[in-house]
């Protein structure tokens, strides 16, 4: 089941096709073993800002000063129920634009939200946001100029403590929530799926891969094969010695053409706290939330019950069901189905359910700015629109 989150490993992590170099610059040389993909994570004045803001709640769970902040913290990131949220674009053409409403609304046949793009019927063309705006034109506002493809998570895309006033991105109305680099270039043949990921981040779901319980980090190969003697390619990229020991994924992700450090590989990769807040299920090996890895980054290879030899590029059956529990529709919720899908079906109605995860909602702001002082103040609107 797919847990919503609020700022707690808040990372939208991508493989991209491949380490892009142009004829220009010299080309790997060949390893089978070890694949060199670029690793896409938030820009780092971003991911700093979203963790300032965690630690501020945290420490206010551990002086005392409210009782269940992380639970708080998790829940209160969801979007009310039956919520319209708003969507614009600050580059890009209708085309483009189009296809990404198309692929985006598939979230919305099992929810009880919806996602407006502002299309005008008449010219078709969708709704724009700008750098310089000083109110919200929308929710999410995506762009398509930076590196990579990310989405903060929930209602983090319009809370003006994320992001510095001079940054790119952030929650405030003149800065990026989500974006798709190089889609106005050259649109990927798994467009569909990149689309649906990110906007499941922008729902308040995180990884599957980082499950609070079932997550991948067992399974992961952290460390080098005993032994190892560090070595590189031309472009400066670890890879076998020479006795066919491999880096793992520490060194992999620490040397070109990431160069993470150690806390950052953990930020992205590592399982969540348990939280008592969400309704974990069991670990789906299916979901839109689950990026696909290469075989090097585990321990047992192809083996691995984390490994899937294709991207998943769909909302799998436990997708579907996960996001009717989080945001229930009226009626009964959809079949959990699937030879891989053990998860029990709810029996109540999705409109009494829906009812009552936003009381549990609204609770969870309220107490949010007891926990937050300094957020009063400065993000005294923001908390008034969430409840």
């Amino acid at each position: 089941m797919k847990r919503p989150l609020f700022g707690l490993v808040l990372v939208s992590t991508v493989w991209l096709a491949g380490y892009d170099a142009n004829a220009q610059n010299p080309q790997p040389e060949a390893e089978p073993d070890i694949e060199h993909r670029e690793m896409e994570t938030y820009p780092d004045a971003l991911l700093a800002s979203i963790e300032q803001r965690d630690r501020t709640i945290r420490d206010a769970l551990e002086s005392g000063q409210v009782a269940g902040s992380e639970s708080f913290l998790i829940i209160s990131s969801k979007w009310p129920q039956n919520r319209e949220i708003t969507v614009a674009f600050l580059d890009g053409d209708k085309s483009l634009h189009e296809k990404i409403d198309k692929a985006a609304q598939e979230w919305c046949n099992h929810c009880n939200l919806k996602l407006d793009f502002g299309r005008d019927a008449a010219s078709g063309e969708y709704r724009r946001w700008t750098t310089g705006d000083t109110s919200h034109k929308a929710d999410i506002r995506i762009s398509f100029d930076l590196p990579g493809y990310w989405s903060l998570v929930g209602n983090d895309s319009i809370n003006p403590l994320i992001g510095g006033p001079g940054d790119n991105a952030g929650g405030r109305p003149n800065q990026r929530s989500m974006n798709f680099g190089k889609f106005k270039e050259a649109l990927p043949p798994d467009f569909a799926g990149t689309v649906l990921h990110e906007f499941g981040h922008a729902i308040a779901f995180q990884h599957e891969h980082q499950h609070a319980t079932e997550g991948c980090q067992a399974d992961f190969r952290w460390s080098d094969d005993p032994g190892y003697v560090p070595t590189r390619d031309n472009l400066g990229q670890f890879k076998q010695d020479d006795e066919g020991r491999r880096p793992g994924i520490y060194t992999v992700l620490g040397g070109p053409p990431n160069k993470w450090p150690r806390a950052k590989v953990d930020h992205n990769l590592r399982q969540i706290q348990p939280s008592s807040a969400f309704e974990a299920g069991p670990f789906d090996r299916l979901s839109i939330m689950k990026y696909h890895f290469p075989a090097w980054m585990f321990v047992g290879g192809s083996q691995s019950r984390c490994f899937s030899f294709t991207p998943n590029n769909v909302l799998s059956a436990q997708d579907k069901l996960g996001v009717w529990m989080a945001y229930p529709k009226e009626g009964e919720p959809p079949a959990a189905g699937g030879a891989e899908t053990t998860v029990e079906v709810p029996t109540d109605d999705g409109a009494n359910r829906a009812a009552a995860l936003e009381l549990q909602r609204q609770h969870a702001v309220r107490e949010l700015v007891k926990a937050d002082p300094a957020a009063k103040a400065e993000a005294k609107e923001y908390y008034q629109k969430l409840q």
